[in-house]
């Protein structure tokens, strides 16, 4: 939205490039809880999920 406003524009290969950083760093973080944790890689995704909506309501209180 804010870019839309300000006329600022990203071209493909930027949209692709900084999807893969996002994906590559979901990849590494779902591989350290199943390591951490010797789960399958659907419930460590699943898991690591879960903990960051707590961490998410821990630091923003009961009532967001």
């Amino acid at each position: 939205m804010a870019q839309n406003m300000q006329n600022y524009y990203w071209d493909r290969d930027e949209v692709i490039r900084k999807l893969f950083v996002i994906l590559d760093k979901a990849k590494d973080a779902v591989k350290f809880q199943k390591r951490k944790f010797k789960f399958s890689r659907r419930l460590a995704a699943l898991t690591l999920g879960i903990e960051r909506v707590a961490n998410a309501k821990e630091s923003r209180g009961l009532f967001p």
